[in-house]
């Protein structure tokens, strides 16, 4: 009898210690009948998310708005076909009541009765999911800059020679995955045949010397073509200075080259021509040793071959002039190539270097909208780029918010006057100390969105104080800026992704109105995180949109 008792209270003891092991675990725990589905047993961590669910059907009290059995149920997984216990399940899910998400373990086991239960355990992994959902935007972010910009990167495994390209790398290269052999030779074959030792040995001499290194090179597609890239790259070392890895991007310069080459044309074109005109002149000098009849005549052409000679060279002195800059400030950067575009585009288009005809001007035109229009996508992106990586400029100003208010609609006054649009405004005073131009750029950037989805109608445009009391928002000073309109509207399903970047809206207007999608983006990152403030849309669907600012008066 002792001796039995002794057993009882060791096996008690035993209980007792795994239950405190099971209470203590940072997952929770629970049991429950395979057939009706009740709760036998549940750990702490159970209880202090649902409380004691004991005796309770678990389909009822762990998820939300069920009426039967789950149909994710995993009963019919962790049993054979004659109800004997087989493998652990193991699967992820996000409850239906909490609202979280869960790493589960299953399993069938025996019951202290005999019977055949389900042991299921569940980890909380939300912040793990949260962690992988943002790092597959920020993954979709990078493609993106990468694709508009043409620049990749790639990464070099030195011991086991293994070679990663980035999308936009075989983009450039004009290649598919599985078409690149993914080593440090594979890569040396797609390089052009002529630079290829000068790529070799600029790659070998910067890992021997520990250094960095920045070159241009060709290489050529299986078509046949050639691409001219701005390669750069660094190596990194372990303690004993062995090399581990090398890390590098690639810029497609292909464009770039060819509007040198384009201006290296021209350069040699001018010259010809003021070779042939001081042949000329020379020639009329010697007709005037010959005779002194011809004198007066000649003297009156060669002044006015000197003043056309002038003219030419002071137009070859700005060409050259715009050439050396555009040359000396393309080397690495990604907008001033289009500033060069346009400005020489500009130069050609008002005819400093002879007449145009129709055709031409035209085309001249279009490529001078498209410049312009791609330079303010690139600036979008390094603004956005800017922001993100928190290296913008603060500048805090004083001013008074009817007066900025007044500037950005100036700024788009010809656009409402050119479309007929009537325009609304009830503006008042406020003294602010803020960032005066960020102010202007979201207004500006709101009221050209609803004059460019307005085909008739009014714009209109408000503010107002909202005293700390009332605001609701940090318990500071705020002014409310209301930019409405009555145009095309926004479908309710798509409201949610008015602020992603790179996203348009469809719209009958989509085609017919120029866009990046980058635009509200960059109005919600200057308002959070620059201004410390919020933005929010409503809109009916064909009948008009409203997006309202809310910022603090001072920073």
């Amino acid at each position: 009898m002792i001796a039995e008792r002794k057993q009882t209270e060791t096996a008690t003891e035993h209980q007792q210690v795994f239950l405190t092991i099971l209470d203590s675990l940072d997952a929770m725990v629970y049991v429950a009948d395979m057939k009706t589905y009740e709760i036998l047993f549940v750990n702490q961590c159970v209880k202090d998310v649902f409380g004691d669910i004991t005796g309770k059907i678990c389909w009822q009290a762990l998820q939300s708005g069920q009426t039967k059995p789950c149909e994710f149920c995993t009963n019919n997984k962790i049993v054979d076909s004659e109800g004997n216990p087989t493998v652990i399940y193991r699967w992820e899910f996000e409850n239906t009541k909490m609202k979280l998400w869960y790493y589960i373990c299953d399993r069938a086991i025996k019951w202290s009765d005999g019977r055949i239960v389900r042991l299921e355990i569940a980890t909380d992994i939300t912040e793990r999911k949260r962690v992988e959902r943002e790092l597959r935007e920020s993954e979709s972010r990078l493609k993106e800059a990468q694709s508009l910009a043409h620049l990749g990167h790639w990464d070099l495994d030195l011991r086991g020679n293994r070679l990663s390209w980035s999308d936009e790398v075989y983009r450039i290269f004009g290649l598919a995955p599985q078409e690149f052999g993914a080593t440090y030779e594979a890569f040396l074959e797609k390089v052009y045949p002529d630079d290829r030792d000068f790529v070799n040995k600029a790659y070998s001499d910067s890992v021997k010397d520990k250094s960095s290194y920045d070159i241009e090179h060709r290489v050529k597609l299986k078509n046949g073509d050639v691409k001219y890239v701005n390669e750069r790259c660094c190596t990194q070392y372990d303690e004993s200075g062995n090399p581990l890895r090398s890390i590098g991007t690639v810029l497609d310069i292909t464009g770039r080259k060819q509007y040198e080459e384009q201006i290296q044309a021209l350069n040699a074109g001018l010259a010809r021509g003021i070779a042939e005109r001081t042949a000329e002149l020379e020639k009329k000098r010697q007709e005037l040793n010959e005779t002194q009849h011809a004198l007066i005549n000649i003297v009156e052409d060669l002044n006015q071959k000197t003043a056309e000679l002038e003219a030419a060279n002071a137009k070859l002195q700005e060409l050259d002039r715009l050439k050396s800059m555009f040359i000396a400030s393309t080397s690495h950067e990604l907008r001033t190539p289009l500033n060069s575009i346009i400005g020489f585009s500009s130069i050609i288009l008002e005819e400093w270097l002879g007449p145009l005809n129709d055709q031409q001007k035209e085309n001249l035109t279009t490529v001078l909208k498209s410049g312009k229009h791609l330079l303010s996508l690139i600036n979008d992106v390094i603004d956005v780029s800017k922001i993100e990586a928190r290296k913008h400029e603060i500048i805090l100003e004083d001013f008074d918010l009817y007066n900025v208010m007044s500037e950005a609609l100036d700024l788009v006054k010809h656009d409402i006057e050119k479309k007929g649009l009537d325009l609304q405004t009830e503006l008042i005073h406020m003294p602010m100390h803020s960032e005066r131009l960020r102010v202007i750029q979201c207004v500006v950037n709101l009221l050209s969105n609803a004059i460019k989805f307005t085909e008739k109608g009014t714009v209109r445009v408000s503010t107002r104080n909202i005293p700390a009391s009332n605001s609701g928002f940090q318990r500071r000073d705020c002014i409310e800026i209301s930019v409405s309109d009555t145009g095309i509207g926004i479908p309710d399903e798509s409201i949610s992704k008015l602020f992603l970047p790179f996203v348009r809206i469809p719209s009958p207007l989509t085609l017919k109105v120029k866009g990046t999608g980058l635009g509200l983006y960059l109005v919600k990152k200057i308002v959070t995180e620059i201004l410390s403030g919020e933005i929010t849309a409503s809109s009916i669907d064909g009948e008009g949109s409203s997006f309202i600012l809310k910022i603090p008066v001072k920073l």
